[in-house]
């Protein structure tokens, strides 16, 4: 039999990395899709993996790159940009993804699997979470305005909205471990009552799989968080003592935490940005119940309480 081939946008980041390993093991050929194939350094010495670097401006290369793929898997995300002005999300979130779907139609790709966000609206609080919902939007209007073609392709899309996802090498929890070493007395937090329903990136890699094997017909949205809810000052205090770190968390007011994503927006390496701060207007958790056709809502299992202490030791 004839081994299927996936193709994955966005395999060098934390997500990515981890469905790359876990389809391989699953018997899987794995295309890595990247603009610097030295970010993908960890997947080089898997044999079921081919690092491809390539143009996506280039729409012959890329339709070319997909040939033969029997899903593509599309991760590619930002959660800062040098200006805040919405610019870069969009080019990264949606200009980037217009491409993707051209060679996807030119490749007749049947199955089509997009990682947003919980949140993710047009209409939603911060540039991030607009232009994910810009994405989902393209997505679905890309399948019932497949012109020219006399079948959509993609013809089976899923749309997958986690919450904050959680594992080793994440750039959640571990850059709060980080921060907290820095900060041995005090942690003053931003909206530290907004709510979170952490999902163990495990989890998420698992149900992308079964999208990948078994897609729903048509466009189909799934809500996935975990089988906990936290608010953000209860994760970083949990962190804390995972870590040993005697740290008392100090939840800053709303005209204190303006103040902070304004500082913070100009230190290098933007550890938290005003539309950081935007997108925490909003809890991310499930909602109670699907609204409409096509929608479901899927509560994983693994308790975070479970998994930090696997990667977060103690001193």
């Amino acid at each position: 039999m004839k081994q299927k081939v996936i193709g994955l946008f966005g395999g060098s980041g934390f997500v990515g990395q981890s469905l790359a390993f876990f389809l391989a093991k699953q018997g899987y050929a794995i295309r890595v899709f990247t603009r610097r194939r030295k970010d993908t350094r960890h997947l080089w010495m898997n044999t079921s993996i081919e690092i491809i670097e390539i143009d996506l401006e280039n729409q012959k290369h890329l339709a070319e790159a997909l040939s033969g793929c029997s899903s593509i898997v599309n991760l590619i995300g930002i959660l800062n940009e040098k200006k805040d002005n919405g610019k870069e999300f969009i080019h990264a979130h949606v200009r980037t993804l217009e491409n993707i779907l051209s060679a996807c139609a030119a490749a007749r790709i049947s199955n089509f699997v997009q990682i947003s966000a919980l949140n993710a609206d047009v209409n939603g609080n911060s540039f991030y979470l607009k232009s994910k919902g810009l994405a989902e939007d393209l997505l679905k209007n890309t399948f019932n305005n497949s012109s020219g073609l006399p079948t959509a392709f993609p013809n089976n899309i899923t749309i997958i909205k986690p919450s904050v996802i959680f594992g080793d090498k994440d750039v959640f929890t571990n850059k709060f471990a980080s921060l907290l070493k820095y900060m041995p007395l005090f942690f003053p937090l931003a909206k530290g009552d907004v709510k979170f329903q952490p999902v163990y990136v495990g989890d998420l890699t698992a149900l992308i799989f079964k999208c990948i094997e078994k897609p729903d017909q048509g466009v189909s949205t799934i809500h996935v968080g975990g089988p906990e809810i936290y608010t953000l000052k209860e994760i970083l205090s949990l962190i804390a003592d995972i870590t040993g770190q005697k740290t008392t968390v100090i939840p800053l007011s709303n005209f204190l935490s303006c103040l902070q994503a304004n500082f913070l927006e100009y230190v290098p390496g933007k550890p938290f940005s005003r539309d950081n701060l935007r997108s925490l207007s909003k809890d991310s958790i499930c909602p109670s119940s699907a609204t409409t056709t096509g929608e479901r809502i899927e509560i994983q299992s693994t308790s975070m309480k479970n998994i930090l202490p696997t990667y977060l030791s103690s001193e």
